[in-house]
């Protein structure tokens, strides 16, 4: 399978989870040959957002998976400025916030997607609009690039 046609399928997956859960706890999953190791996370302070990131950094270090995947929610709001649209992790707090679920995918042929759907909420009913794909040069922070950078001869 395409790492585009994986993507499309991880998302579905995604979707049709948030659709039957109305929320989705952070996890990475682990794929190797044909293989799914799903290992739940979770963080109360940005240094132990910090730890569990590098965790998960050795992890994929060691045991050298296909594909990692991350997902999430997390509060966002967009900044504009002359690169036009850069989302942002934010206070909940924070006015303009909305909240998003956030998906990172990455091969380790080298492949990346970043994806993000807005989440609603009206009442008690809580449903997710359509995955979007981020720039890859607007995929940053603390839960990207988890494969060993491979030095070139």
């Amino acid at each position: 399978m395409e790492p585009r046609e994986f993507v499309e399928t991880e998302l579905k997956v995604i979707h049709q989870l948030f659709d039957e859960m109305k929320e989705i706890y952070p996890m990475v999953v682990i794929v190797k040959d044909d293989k799914r190791y799903q290992v739940p996370v979770s963080y109360k302070t940005s240094a132990h957002k910090d730890i569990v990131s590098q965790g998960i950094k050795d992890l994929v270090k060691r045991s050298d998976p296909d594909i990692v995947i991350y997902v999430a929610e997390a509060w966002t709001k967009v900044i504009r400025d002359k690169m036009d649209r850069i989302p942002v992790a934010i206070s909940a707090m924070d006015p303009d916030k909305y909240e998003i679920v956030v998906v990172q995918i990455e091969f380790r042929s080298g492949e990346k997607f970043g994806c993000e759907a807005k989440i609603f909420t009206e009442g008690s009913k809580r449903w997710l609009d359509k995955f979007e794909f981020i720039q890859s040069d607007f995929s940053m922070g603390r839960f990207v690039d988890f494969f060993p950078i491979k030095r070139m001869n």
